[in-house]
């Protein structure tokens, strides 16, 4: 799988977005944080807020099955197990407090339209919200490392969200797979001195079936898209996207599969995501343990949603 080339990365004649802009590697990191352990990729759908897959976090793996339903059975969830088990989330204050220990790493918008590849900081993340029923999880970032070429916060590219996807539609499957990845601090005659390497990958394919409720094979437990494209292990969390809209259809989950499958985000617009912090979205403000949804944030202009 060849990388792209920073020159041969941009997604518009303008040169205005590069994938180095909107896709990012995820990384694991230490108490200090610097991080140690490359986990997957995540992208930006608003000025501090990123998406990636929750199977990326060990703590999501465990609450599963924690809370994992009575039936092994390849059915979707009744309205009655979603309520029983957002009350057990909530009496347990899912993730509140957790030390999430990850980031992003975000790249010099400037260095990389000279051809160039150069670290500008790290985006770490705050609070994680999301649900059991869905690969997906929302990144809250208090102090968004991303900048536009004039140094400032905004404007900045952002992905949007698809809600209705169909067959035949093409998309773009990107993220960092492999081990390759890496990102390490040192230092140099008291100075500190970064040494990194990543390899971004974006195959292209088109979406071959819909699963609203869940897959029939392996462990596809969440609404899903079937894709010609295969997915590998590090470019779970990167965006399933449409070039030429900058949309996202899902999100990369699980290769091997007939291709691939990615969770399917419009089908997730609605779910209730558990707030592990005290949050104000559109001058409502949300206690720990309560709920949010995407479709709310969008509604506060905090994300959007792209209506063909």
């Amino acid at each position: 799988m060849p990388h792209v080339l920073v020159a041969d990365s941009f997604l518009d004649e303008e040169r205005k977005v590069s994938y180095y802009d909107v896709v990012l590697p995820f990384f694991k990191m230490a108490a200090d944080g610097t991080p140690i352990e490359h986990v997957g990729t995540c992208f930006p759908i608003g000025i501090g807020i990123y998406l990636t897959a929750a199977h990326n976090f060990e703590g999501f793996q465990k609450t599963r099955g924690r809370y994992k339903r009575q039936s092994p059975e390849k059915t979707a969830p009744t309205m009655e197990e979603m309520v029983e088990r957002l009350e057990w989330m909530k009496e347990d204050k899912f993730l509140e407090g957790a030390d999430v220990n990850c980031g992003a790493i975000i790249f010099d918008p400037a260095a990389i339209r000279e051809g160039q590849l150069k670290p500008l900081g790290i985006s770490y993340v705050t609070s994680v919200l999301m649900t059991l029923d869905f690969d997906l999880a929302v990144l809250l970032v208090r102090d968004d490392a991303r900048r536009n070429l004039d140094g400032e916060r905004t404007p900045i590219p952002c992905l949007s969200l698809i809600e209705n996807p169909h067959i035949g539609q093409k998309i773009a499957v990107a993220g960092y797979p492999g081990a390759k990845n890496k990102f390490k601090l040192t230092e140099v005659d008291g100075k500190p001195k970064v040494n990194f390497g990543v390899s971004l990958v974006v195959n292209e394919g088109e979406i071959t079936d819909l699963y609203p409720i869940m897959r029939d094979v392996g462990p596809a437990f969440f609404p899903c898209l079937q894709t010609d494209i295969d997915i590998a292990p590090g470019q779970s969390g990167g965006p399933a996207f449409c070039k030429e809209t900058l949309s996202v259809v899902g999100i990369n989950s699980i290769g091997g599969i007939g291709g691939g499958l990615v969770s399917w985000a419009g089908k997730a617009f609605d779910a209730e995501l558990l707030t592990p912090i005290g949050l104000t979205i559109g001058g409502k403000s949300l206690n720990a343990g309560e709920a949010t949804t995407l479709r709310e944030l969008a509604e506060a202009g905090m994300i959007q949603i792209f209506n063909e």
